[in-house]
C-alpha cells in the first residue's frame, strides 16, 4: 500500500496521509509505514553480475555459483517460526541503492579474501564505464 504524508502532529503522535488504493484497510488496524526506498539501479545490478562473472572466472566457478556464495555470506536472514530457526537469503532486488553499494563492497572484500585480485576489474570499470 502506498501513499503520501499530508500532515504531521508530533505532539499527538498523529499522521494524516493519503493512501493510493485501499486494500482491506479497517479502522484500528495496525500496519507498518516505511519510507519509500530508492531501489538498486539497473546499472548497479549489471555491474554486480559483471563482478560475479569476473570473480567466477578467477575461481573457476560460474557467476551463479559466485552469486549464491555471496548471498549466503552477506544476505542471510534467520527467522523463527513455531519455535524453529529458519534461514533464508534476502534478494538483491530488495536492496536499496545504498544497501546494494555496501553489499558489493562486501562481495569485493570476500573475493579478495579468496585470493582474487579485483584491481583490474575496477580499473577496467573506471576506464570504460564511469565516464558515461
Amino acid at each position: 500500500m502506498k501513499g503520501k504524508v499530508i500532515k504531521l502532529d508530533k505532539a499527538k503522535n498523529l499522521v494524516l496521509f493519503q493512501i493510493y488504493g485501499w486494500v482491506g484497510l479497517k479502522e484500528e488496524q495496525f500496519f507498518e509505514i516505511k519510507k519509500e526506498k530508492k531501489i538498486r539501479s539497473l546499472s548497479q545490478n549489471a555491474l554486480y553480475w559483471l563482478f560475479c562473472e569476473f570473480t567466477g572466472n578467477e575461481l573457476c566457478m560460474t557467476r551463479d555459483e559466485i552469486h549464491e556464495g555471496f548471498k549466503s555470506l552477506h544476505l542471510k536472514k534467520t527467522e523463527e517460526r513455531n519455535g524453529k530457526r529458519f534461514e533464508t537469503f534476502q534478494s538483491t532486488a530488495d536492496l536499496d541503492s545504498f544497501e546494494f553499494t555496501q553489499y558489493l563492497d562486501k562481495c569485493n572484500l570476500t573475493a579478495i579474501e579468496y585470493g582474487v585480485d579485483t584491481s583490474s576489474f575496477w580499473a577496467d570499470y573506471e576506464k570504460n564505464y564511469l565516464p558515461f
